[in-house]
């Protein structure tokens, strides 16, 4: 029998199960025990799944574990399987209807429908891609569909294993293999290149009703247009970040912090620091996770996102250690938590931009 009521509808839904694989590892807790030991999953390799090199390449590869066909869909039914069993144990019980939003590099609605089926779930499916920005387009579509009653729980999905499927080459443009995080991928510090390539995917359970959760989901926005250069230089990041507020009913002041986009690219870095610094108070802290995880593609903002819980779970924000000069208020490694809302920002390549405001499972 389902626990949710129109009640459940009303209030602001929560993230209550997940599961993750990525560069270090199989597994939620290879993710937490990565992120805090504050070591990156970016290593140097001189092979990959479909090609070669003669100098090292750095990034976050996901381990085959002795198989190295279909690493997506492995290891998507692996992060959703684990999001669902964790959900159970934290006192969920799903409605009748539960959907499943896919988020990957290509939205290919077959693969949506055959996770459907084979975890036996019987509410709506959809593949979406926002690129980077997946994870947060999918988590407010969730929102959605439970605010109208369109499924009673859904399942968040994103997969980016990108190395099984190309050659030996940086996935997206901003993107490097060139050297260890800690010399290209400095996030708001001086001497950025770039982010690493990174793969991963990452599931999280998102319900009305749950006796407990990660975290609330008070809102967010998103918004697609090309700036003037015709390329990605998040220009609609401001009216974005401007409407996930409003539309989240958080005050601007209650941020405590943002786990930025931080692509480590110096344009974009500056262009969203400026813009945060435009929307927040002082007091909030700015951290990005890409120098440990890498970038992850279609995964990247939901694998980020977990990240963020982790703030509020365990009372220490899981921050990268600074290496250089940079941004007043970026956080210096693993930092003991505030009370506050966290922000989510993305953006991505198909210049798409998205801001998701989250808060303490208790308030």
């Amino acid at each position: 029998m389902s626990n949710h009521t129109q009640a459940d509808r009303d209030a602001d839904p929560v993230i209550t199960g997940i599961g993750a694989v990525c560069g270090y590892g199989w597994g939620e807790k290879r993710l937490r025990e990565g992120l805090f030991g504050a070591g990156s999953a970016i290593r140097p390799l001189t092979a990959m799944p479909t090609g070669a090199r003669h100098e090292p390449a750095w990034l976050a590869l996901v381990d085959d574990e002795g198989e190295e066909k279909e690493r997506e869909g492995r290891a998507t039914r692996f992060a959703i399987t684990e999001a669902v069993a964790d959900a159970h144990d934290r006192g969920w019980r799903p409605g009748p209807n539960v959907g499943l939003l896919y988020g990957a590099r290509t939205s290919d609605s077959s693969t949506a429908l055959a996770l459907l089926d084979d975890l036996d779930l019987h509410g709506p499916g959809l593949a979406l891609t926002g690129g980077r920005s997946s994870g947060l387009l999918a988590l407010l579509t969730a929102k959605g569909w439970l605010e109208t009653g369109l499924a009673d729980d859904v399942v968040v999905a994103c997969a980016d294993l990108w190395a099984s499927r190309r050659p030996l080459r940086p996935p997206d443009s901003g993107l490097t293999l060139d050297g260890p995080p800690s010399a290209v991928c400095r996030p708001f510090q001086e001497g950025s290149v770039g982010a690493n390539p990174g793969e991963a995917a990452v599931a999280m359970v998102v319900s009305g009703a749950a006796a407990s959760p990660y975290a609330v989901v008070h809102g967010g926005a998103v918004a697609h247009g090309r700036g003037d250069r015709g390329g990605a230089d998040g220009s609609r990041l401001r009216p974005t970040f401007d409407r996930a507020l409003s539309d989240s009913g958080v005050d601007a002041d209650a941020i405590a912090y943002v786990n930025t986009h931080g692509s480590g690219v110096p344009a974009l870095d500056t262009l969203e620091a400026a813009v945060l610094d435009e929307c927040l108070g002082s007091a909030t802290k700015l951290y990005s996770v890409k120098p440990l995880v890498g970038d992850c593609g279609a995964a990247a903002g939901a694998l980020e996102l977990v990240a963020a819980l982790y703030g509020f779970t365990t009372g220490v924000v899981p921050a990268p250690v600074r290496v250089a000069k940079g941004h007043p208020r970026l956080l210096d490694g693993p930092t003991a938590s505030i009370e506050g809302a966290v922000a989510k920002t993305a953006i991505d390549d198909g210049d798409t931009c998205a801001a998701v405001i989250l808060g303490p499972p208790q308030e």
